[in-house]
């Protein structure tokens, strides 16, 4: 049994300790442009949730439920299906791996492997979200 009072164990805990402040240091001087997503996943920022009721209610946090629609953010090179700017569906219970970086803006990391385990249920393609001229 280890106990926190070995020096070798005090040893690891000050090297692992200030890599882990230095690795949390540099995630928030990130930027999303800079993440490169492995492959079979895609980021997504999450819409923000409404906070105010038409008949002009302010809701509570706790009481605020997220929509299931994101917008594509980054995507890996060898991704085919989804495009940056793609808007999402996503499970209500998404279980994807939220990320914030610099910007204070919060993203999910999401599986999309095309099995019945994906996060992702649907998208709307970014070139068909364009109003699109009349020909009038």
């Amino acid at each position: 049994m280890i106990t926190t009072k070995s020096p070798e164990n005090a040893e690891i805990k000050r090297v692992y300790g200030n890599l882990l402040d230095r690795s949390q240091a540099r995630l928030k001087n990130l930027s999303i442009e800079e993440l490169q997503p492995a492959p079979n996943t895609i980021v997504i920022k999450q819409a923000d949730a409404e906070t105010l009721t038409d008949g002009g209610i302010h809701l509570p946090e706790n009481a605020v439920k997220r929509p299931a629609i994101g917008t594509v953010v980054a995507i890996h090179q060898d991704e085919d299906f989804y495009e940056v700017g793609d808007l999402v569906v996503i499970r209500s219970c998404v279980s994807g791996t939220p990320i914030s970086l610099k910007s204070g803006d919060e993203f999910i990391v999401l599986q999309c492997n095309g099995t019945i385990d994906d996060e992702v249920l649907g998208r709307f393609p970014a070139n068909g979200l364009e109003p699109q001229e009349s020909d009038a």
